[in-house]
């Protein structure tokens, strides 16, 4: 008779047997190529989270160490298994990764690590990624500006989700490429400014240090700026410390930028490719592909961007080309299902 041990692993392959030969995922709509993705997507989440935690363990503790990475395996799982709307499942890669980088954060060798309940309130709630910052007072604080960014922030939202119903209700996002990923856009960048603009707002009517997540996008200077300084930056200031700096010092800028970018690509396959089944092209690695090839590209052809207004001109028209040409491969395939802005006030119950 087999040993214990021996008894009860041949015990778990049966049941997981059992589970996969009945769900059968790969005979799902992508087939083994969706299956074989996914799960290795899952499995990077999962191995990332917990080199995160490893590394934070002896500067941060066990304490905020453990919550950190239980946080985030618990989002990476739940948005692995739960049979709800893929939104949701989403929503609940993009809460995992969050954590991820605020694990990251507490890591590095210069971070300096807040207490037990500052820590656990940075992971659980604030809305940025320096732990420096999190429910820090700030006496400097400008508390009227911080309720006009509240209200700005709350109108923005309210339009992306309004433009969104009407977009749908008119047609629009049903129209040919690129037509439809920029009507799309309409509602996705108000929707993502608005959300941390008001979040920002808040810390400062609080009277608490803020970061801006995002920095006015639409007056970038050119395509680099867009990337490292004004979208996003809460995945942008992640991925230079991690990705890009270490890899410049060894291999260059330019294999530094075409690294950063191939990360964020990943990152946002597993945002909106791994809450579904079915397979895709890899179209967000080959949306970030693009943007890194285009820096490159100009970084080396234009000229400066303080050298003449018509330079400034230039590069910026570069950049807005760059991002409405490429658009389709972000805002196209599956991103309509992960995140449809446009039936989210029907999907609240609150459709016009």
């Amino acid at each position: 008779m087999p040993a214990r041990g021996v008894r009860e692993g041949i015990v778990v392959g049966d049941v997981v047997a059992a589970v996969l030969a009945n769900a059968r995922p790969w005979e799902g709509p992508g087939g083994w190529t969706a299956f074989v993705v996914r799960a290795a997507l899952i499995a990077a989440a999962t191995l990332a989270a917990a080199a995160a935690t490893m590394r934070a363990l002896p500067r941060a503790g066990p304490a905020l160490a453990f919550l950190g990475g239980g946080v985030t395996l618990v989002a990476f799982a739940l948005g692995a298994v739960l049979p709800v709307h893929p939104w949701w499942r989403g929503m609940c890669f993009l809460h995992g990764s969050a954590s991820l980088g605020k694990l990251l954060a507490l890591g590095r060798p210069r971070a300096a690590i807040p207490g037990l309940a500052r820590g656990a309130a940075f992971l659980l709630l604030w809305p940025g990624i320096d732990p420096d910052a999190a429910f820090v007072a700030d006496a400097r604080a400008d508390r009227a500006a911080g309720a006009l960014a509240i209200v700005v922030g709350f109108l923005e939202v309210v339009f992306a989700l309004v433009a969104g119903d009407r977009l749908l209700a008119w047609g629009a996002l049903g129209s040919p490429e690129p037509l439809a990923s920029w009507a799309r856009a309409v509602s996705f960048i108000p929707l993502m400014d608005g959300a941390f603009r008001a979040a920002n707002g808040g810390c400062r009517l609080l009277g608490l240090r803020s970061e801006r997540v995002f920095d006015e996008p639409w007056f970038m200077a050119d395509l680099a700026d867009f990337w490292s300084r004004r979208w996003n930056r809460f995945v942008g200031r992640t991925l230079s410390l991690e990705v890009f700096a270490p890899v410049k010092r060894r291999w260059g800028r330019v294999v530094a930028v075409l690294a950063t970018f191939f990360g964020s690509g990943v990152l946002h396959e597993l945002l909106f490719r791994t809450p579904l089944d079915r397979a895709e092209d890899g179209r967000f690695v080959a949306f970030f592909l693009v943007q890194a090839l285009a820096i490159l590209a100009f970084a080396r052809l234009l000229p400066g961007p303080g050298a003449s207004p018509a330079a400034r001109f230039t590069r910026r028209a570069a950049a807005w080309v760059t991002l409405l040409a490429s658009a389709p491969l972000f805002l196209g395939g599956t991103y309509k299902e992960v995140l449809p802005v446009e039936r989210a006030l029907a999907l609240l119950g609150l459709g016009l």
